[in-house]
């Protein structure tokens, strides 16, 4: 065991994680945005819960695991067949509660081809702080794969906070994982590469906890069989040869994640909120296709209206509206047509007149067809202006329903873009 004391400062860790000042240290390059800003160091899936690590306090776990050269951290890399590990020693900050290093080596991943090796980049920080008399340890890994596909384009992020209620008390341990975009070009493979690294993640880590706990505690890890499932595959595909021992506890202790993006607890199964995002889509698409289709209907009412106006009297109705419109084609033919048969009906007529009380004299033949086809103008006229109203109700219909379907199709845009920039855009 390397016995290499960490001291606790009275600083908050928000203060201890702003003050790092990276250097190069020897078997490698760190830069500060390989890790996330304070505000969103804990935006992650929990994959480890809450975990007592009974009989080590903080400085010892510290000691036993992540100081320089230690035997169990070798063991984790050796049971996970790891190879060509080369690690760093720490850069401590004068004080000793904050430090750094690198460690590179050999690793398999699910991915591209599981059972190959490829280069594997991590980058260590920690901060230790004591506030109200309770001491908290956040240890913070960013891990990248360069030569694994689209691998530059983001990095694996993960942080242990081990808490305990006194500096010389037992301490526990959380962890918390998930991917922090580096490119723009991460953002369409995000919701494919996020899930498989964290399960990864949690693979290896309950490995890493299971040593701690049945070689320093003298206990199995215990595991929610929920948890136990989601990691089995990735086990096996990586030929673990030595797995932690596990005691499966209530199924229905549900394990609460605090990112949005995890299965279970508050937040939504990572595939239901990329199904609604494909549904929101899917009726944007509709939507803007109804909107199309109902604007095309309003245009073509709109050239039915203005034909039907263009022909029709603007003035009075029936016959006399007729005969004192000047510009109506359609009711000129009309009129044509029924004075032809007037002319017809009282060429060489010689019936006797009737003098009405107003003194006009009227041929009674002729006022008897004239009174027929005034009545049919009238029908007809009555008809067509009926004919109109309703084609003008039905495009004032139509123009409402396009003014709703604007709005909301651009509600449902909005809602979309949301979502995608919160889902692809803005990661831990």
């Amino acid at each position: 065991m390397a016995d290499e004391q960490i001291v606790a400062s009275p600083q908050s860790l928000a203060q201890l994680f702003g003050r790092f000042d990276f250097k190069n240290p020897v078997g490698g390059t760190i830069a500060a945005n390989m890790f996330s800003t304070w505000e969103r160091t804990k935006d992650k899936k929990e994959i480890i819960p809450l975990t007592k690590l009974q009989g080590l306090t903080i400085n010892t776990f510290w000691n036993e695991v992540w100081s320089n050269n230690t035997a169990l951290l070798l063991d984790y890399h050796n049971t996970r067949k790891e190879r060509d590990m080369s690690c760093s020693k720490w850069e401590y900050h004068p004080d000793r509660s904050t430090g750094y290093r690198i460690l590179t080596l050999q690793t398999i991943v699910e991915v591209p081809r599981a059972g190959t090796y490829t280069p594997l980049h991590e980058a260590h920080r920690f901060a230790f702080s004591i506030e109200g008399g309770k001491p908290k340890l956040f240890y913070q890994i960013s891990s990248q794969t360069p030569d694994v596909p689209a691998g530059t384009t983001f990095r694996c992020e993960t942080l242990m906070e081990i808490t305990a209620d006194s500096l010389d008390s037992e301490c526990s341990i959380n962890i918390f994982a998930n991917t922090k975009k580096m490119s723009i070009a991460f953002t369409p493979i995000q919701f494919i590469a996020t899930p498989r690294a964290v399960r990864e993640l949690q693979a290896a880590y309950v490995i890493l906890i299971g040593m701690v706990t049945s070689k320093l505690c003298g206990a199995p890890l215990q595991l929610k069989p929920t948890l136990t499932e989601s990691i089995s595959s990735v086990v096996v595909e990586q030929n673990s040869a030595v797995q932690p021992a596990v005691i499966p506890v209530a199924a229905s202790d549900q394990i609460s994640h605090q990112h949005p993006s995890g299965h279970g607890g508050d937040g939504l199964p990572q595939w239901v909120l990329y199904a609604l995002i494909g549904l929101v889509v899917c009726v944007s698409i509709l939507m803007i296709w109804a909107v199309l289709s109902v604007s095309s209907a309003n245009q073509n009412l709109g050239e039915i209206l203005r034909t039907a106006k263009s022909v029709l009297p603007s003035g009075g109705s029936g016959a006399s509206g007729a005969a004192s419109s000047s510009g109506s084609s359609l009711w000129d033919l009309v009129d044509r047509e029924l004075n032809s048969d007037l002319v017809d009906l009282s060429t060489g007529a010689a019936a006797t007149r009737t003098t009405t009380e107003d003194g006009t004299q009227i041929d009674p033949a002729l006022t008897k067809t004239q009174l027929s086809i005034l009545a049919k103008q009238e029908a007809l006229f009555g008809r067509a202006m009926s004919a109109l109203v309703d084609v003008q109700e039905r495009q004032d219909g139509l123009e409402r329903q396009q003014s709703w379907l604007t709005s909301l199709c651009f509600s449902q845009l909005l809602v979309l873009i949301v979502l995608v920039v919160k889902v692809f855009f803005i990661s831990a």
